[in-house]
């Protein structure tokens, strides 16, 4: 098995990149409310499933991110075998993704997303580069984030995890069930701007 960055390797090289990558991902999720705000308030009343939602903030967390990266040449920013992500400095690959409350992501169980999260070298990726998610938990009515993420996965376990929002920092965590996991107590929340959706009602 290939060599895999320690979180405090990863941190130094990552440490840049950290801002713009948790402004890409704020800016995308509240891109997505205001798109929703606007045809509100043009009394169009616009429903997304949960996949819809997915689908439609990574859209745009992809243009933010295209926009933050553009000048910056150790970092390649696009599809690569069709997956889409940052690679920087040909050492880490971040893909970006919803993050579960258990830490895991859904996919669609493919191949090459099986070898992803497995560490197995994907065509067109530096063989040695680190494999990493960087993602998002919603809250429940999809109108705040509470955490956003970069992890390091082998298979179903998380190797270390990094929250970007500044309050959660974790070695090592295995999956658990549904139900079983510790709850990760939430110190405060990404601020969504005046003019976009007031959440409604209570958790």
């Amino acid at each position: 098995m290939k060599h895999l960055l320690s979180k405090q390797q990863a941190g130094i090289i990552l440490e840049p990149y950290f801002l713009k990558i948790q402004e890409a991902i704020e800016s995308g999720f509240n891109d997505h409310l205001a798109t929703i705000n606007f045809h509100h308030s043009n009394g169009v009343y616009v429903t997304f499933n949960k996949t819809e939602k997915a689908n439609h903030i990574h859209a745009l967390i992809r243009a933010r991110l295209k926009e933050a990266f553009k000048d910056c040449s150790e970092v390649k920013i696009g599809y690569i075998n069709r997956v889409f992500g940052i690679l920087i400095n040909n050492s880490l690959f971040i893909r970006f993704k919803k993050i579960n409350k258990d830490r895991s992501t859904s996919n669609i169980s493919t191949k090459q997303t099986n070898n992803y999260k497995n560490q197995i070298e994907i065509p067109g990726i530096p063989a040695a580069t680190t494999l990493l998610y960087a993602g998002y938990t919603p809250d429940a009515t999809w109108t705040c984030l509470q955490n956003i993420y970069i992890l390091c996965r082998l298979g179903d376990n998380i190797r270390w995890e990094i929250g970007l929002n500044g309050y959660v920092e974790q070695n090592i965590i295995n999956f658990k069930p549904i139900g079983a996991v510790e709850e990760v107590t939430i110190q405060k929340r990404v601020k969504i701007k005046d003019n976009q959706i007031k959440k409604t009602g209570t958790k």
